[in-house]
């Protein structure tokens, strides 16, 4: 339009006149006019990425041919618009950042598609190599505002691939990776990345909530040098379905500080640490997860307070499920299978809530130092509500020691059967053994299993109640060593060496049972 006008009033000039100003106004004319341009096409209309941005139009689309182009610092998106890379796969086309975030997001409608986001800076983090060295020092930003957030990224010099200032963008195939920050940081309570789908992440963390929401599919979080996915802080959620979290250093999953999220469907594997860590406050569902091969599938601790629905733990080499000091939590509907423990309870305030749930085929694995104790469930010093519940094929079906004091109702207790290589001695394998703890265990069946129904010794005070022990390889109820109990409206039979037999017992109450022998 400029140029139009330009030639209107100067027409006097002669061609050659015309020509070079005209051009010298329309290359003006194109930067001062950049917003109007709907697609830019990198490289074709642009070489420089930077530039592109800042042509593009409100509302339109950057398209970006496959190749890795370098982005000068850090690219604040703050226009609607659509950024696409043109390759077959996230990986063929590639934003690079070595000295900033490759993009900060301040825009409420954003959209990527087949890219990916890579800081590669001259000064990496480097990856810790001991898991006990790795603690995580979250990057507080709540409560900060978008400029109080950029100002300490910069001071901090963290560069996350990219960070979700404000708005609700989008994510199809792209790929998030950075070696000096987090991939996708969503940074304020305003932020909230609505549809993250079929995404890959590894860098220090690979997504990072501090303050805001997240919501992702499909994606794979793994061999991040830190912890997987990250959620802290009480404004801050995610929603995962169908993802694999993996390989990551530490931790798959840390929710904390009264952080929440939905985990629905997800693969946890391969982790120096937990497999899903919730504490301090933190909650969470969990739904149809499968945790395996980690040294814990699930870790809750300090008011960590999950549900935990229809959920697998297996093949990790501590425990299915670890409830630590004050630790909450609901499962229900869970299987643990092929850990050392199906679940351990350890430390004071420790209680979760357990239902229709089963623990089978949990016994010490060769090479594991760090356990003392294996089987089915295991509580030491700590609580726990069970509720019909099975455990079996276990080295032994219940461990209740220390102080404890669990509640189990409707339960059964079977076909546990000491292991080669088993710490826990012979004597200790069964249905359940108590040393020093209490227990109320309430309309119970403790039947086939390969030494004792019940053993309690140095102490332990069970109450046992209109309960079933029956056919188990030796006694039904061994009581030794100072053990005690209340035993009440019981019925043993058909226990190998006796129903009922004591040694150097401590107190003992027992009141309308029912035997087919004496014992001794």
């Amino acid at each position: 339009m400029k140029n139009f006008v330009a030639f209107f009033i100067f027409g006097i000039f002669s061609l050659f006149a015309i020509t070079v100003f005209g051009q010298e106004i329309s290359d003006n004319d194109t930067a001062r006019t950049s917003t109007d341009r709907s697609t830019v096409i990198v490289p074709d209309d642009v070489a420089d990425i930077n530039e592109a941005f800042r042509r593009v139009a409100d509302g339109g689309t950057i398209r970006v041919k496959p190749g890795v182009h370098r982005v000068n610092g850090t690219i604040t998106v703050d226009k609607n618009i659509r950024l696409i890379g043109e390759g077959a796969k996230h990986s063929d086309t590639i934003l690079e950042s070595a000295n900033g975030s490759v993009l900060i997001i301040n825009t409420e409608h954003f959209r990527a598609e087949s890219l990916t986001f890579r800081v590669k800076a001259a000064e990496p983090i480097e990856p810790v190599t001991n898991v006990f060295l790795a603690p995580y020092s979250p990057d507080h930003t709540q409560g900060m505002t978008e400029t109080q957030v950029t100002q300490r990224l910069k001071e901090e010099k963290t560069y996350s691939a990219v960070v979700v200032l404000r708005g609700n963008p989008k994510f199809t195939r792209c790929g998030f990776t950075s070696n000096r920050g987090h991939g996708l940081f969503v940074a304020t309570k305003d932020a909230a990345p609505s549809f993250v789908e079929s995404c890959f992440f590894e860098s220090q963390v690979g997504i990072y909530i501090p303050a805001g929401t997240a919501r992702l599919e499909k994606s794979s979080i793994r061999d991040n040098h830190r912890i997987g996915i990250v959620v802290w802080g009480e404004t801050s959620s995610i929603t995962m379905i169908d993802c694999s979290i993996s390989d990551n250093f530490v931790f798959g999953i840390l929710v904390s500080d009264n952080a929440n999220g939905t985990f629905r469907g997800c693969e946890v594997y391969g982790h120096r640490g937990a497999g899903m860590m919730v504490s301090d406050h933190g909650k969470g569902t969990f739904e149809g997860c499968e945790a395996f091969k980690n040294l814990a599938g699930m870790m809750v601790m300090l008011g960590g307070d999950p549900t935990v629905l229809d959920s697998k733990f297996f093949d990790n080499p501590s425990a299915g499920m670890m409830v630590l000091a004050n630790g909450k939590g609901t499962f229900e509907g869970c299987e643990a299978f092929r850990n050392t423990a199906g679940i351990y309870i350890a430390g004071a305030g420790a209680s979760p809530v357990v239902r229709n749930s089963k623990f089978y085929d949990n016994a010490h694995i060769k090479g594991n130092v760090a356990a003392h104790f294996s089987g089915g469930i295991v509580v030491l010093h700590a609580g726990g509500t069970f509720e019909r519940c099975e455990s079996f094929r276990n080295s032994a079906g219940i461990i209740v020691g220390g102080d404890s004091d669990p509640v189990v109702r409707n339960s059964k207790f079977y076909d546990n059967v000491n292991v080669e290589d088993n710490f826990i001695a012979r004597s200790q394998s069964g249905g359940i053994y108590i040393f020093g703890g209490k227990g109320t265990f309430d309309e119970c069946e403790v039947y086939g299993n390969g030494e004792n129904g019940i053993l309690i010794k140095s102490d332990g005070s069970p109450t046992v109640r209109n309960s079933r022990i029956r056919d188990n390889g030796h006694f039904g109820i061994s009581i030794r060593h100072s053990g005690r109990g209340t035993f009440e409206n019981n019925t043993l039979s058909g226990n190998a060496s006796g129903n009922w037999h004591l040694v150097n017992p401590g107190e003992i109450v027992r009141v309308g049972n029912t035997d087919d022998n004496a014992g001794h």
